[in-house]
């Protein structure tokens, strides 16, 4: 998983300015399980055991966590041609969680997710590269979908945009007006979608929400408050932090003078052949 490193890394040339000091090239420097176990701890107020759960009409292979009469799920491995539906209950425990990478990188190609899960941890689908749609019971209380993507219940929180997801019949996707904040990863490694709006009212840009995808258009409501977009290049209201690069734009680019901070991943998968940083830059991501 990228955490950003180095935005720059993809490039052959980085240019920075005469002045700058903090990032000068110095002489002599270059910037160029086999076995599964179950473990029962008993507690007064805890049970926690994991477990292992194959379901056999679907071909899932579900990795299981109980805690206090409910279960999680945390894992899942082999490969399914159809959704996997998460099952509101097993072994007569609700389900009602779904751990941080549970899902990350394995090969499905749609998720339902019931109305019993309240608790959905950080970046679940994260890689799953073959992921179109996931689907949220319209009674869950605190999560929904939306044309297959995931938010929170009030939809102020878009949470994952499936890899896969194709927004047909365009390949363009508009935020919805009720969402304030983007999570970390929410547009990661995405193979179909080429232009995003992010709408007046987005206050908080997760890290890497973009990171890998291939969106070459970035554009951003007029009103919005803290973000803008020059030239189909992702900012801040000011312009002192550059969040994203389109990702197949070539040639050369020279940073505008404004840009203090350069964001993680902001260049990553970049076809540039050179980058000029002005003395402004004080922080690379």
């Amino acid at each position: 998983m990228e955490t950003g490193g180095t935005p720059l890394a993809a490039l052959s040339k980085i240019k920075f300015a005469n002045k700058n000091e903090r990032y000068m090239k110095k002489p002599g420097e270059s910037h160029e399980f086999p076995s599964k176990c179950i473990s029962t701890f008993l507690g007064a107020v805890v049970i926690l055991a994991t477990l292992f759960c194959n379901i056999e009409s679907l071909g899932q292979h579900l990795y299981l966590a109980t805690n206090n009469g409910t279960i999680t799920i945390t894992g899942f491995t082999g490969y399914i041609a159809t959704t996997v539906l998460i099952p509101s209950s097993t072994n007569g425990l609700p389900v009602t969680g779904i751990a941080d990478n549970a899902f990350s990188g394995t090969v499905i190609p749609g998720v339902t997710i019931p109305n019993s899960v309240t608790n959905i941890g950080t970046n679940v689908f994260y890689l799953c590269t073959s992921l179109t749609s996931i689907s949220v019971d319209p009674s869950n209380p605190s999560y929904s979908s939306q044309s297959g993507v995931l938010f929170n219940k009030n939809q102020t929180v878009l949470i994952d945009f499936p890899c896969a997801l194709d927004p047909f019949p365009s390949t363009y996707y508009t935020i919805p007006n009720s969402v304030t904040n983007i999570a970390d990863y929410a547009f990661a490694y995405g193979t179909r979608l080429k232009t995003i709006t992010i709408p007046n009212n987005v206050k908080w840009i997760g890290n890497s929400a973009f990171v890998g995808s291939q969106i070459n258009q970035f554009l951003v409501g007029v009103s919005n408050n803290y973000f803008s977009s020059v030239s189909n290049v992702l900012f801040d209201k000011n312009r002192t932090t550059l969040i994203a690069y389109p990702p197949f734009n070539t040639g050369n680019y020279g940073i505008t003078n404004s840009v203090t901070n350069i964001a993680d991943s902001a260049f990553y998968f970049c076809s540039l052949s050179g980058i000029t940083i002005p003395n402004s830059v004080k922080s690379i991501g």
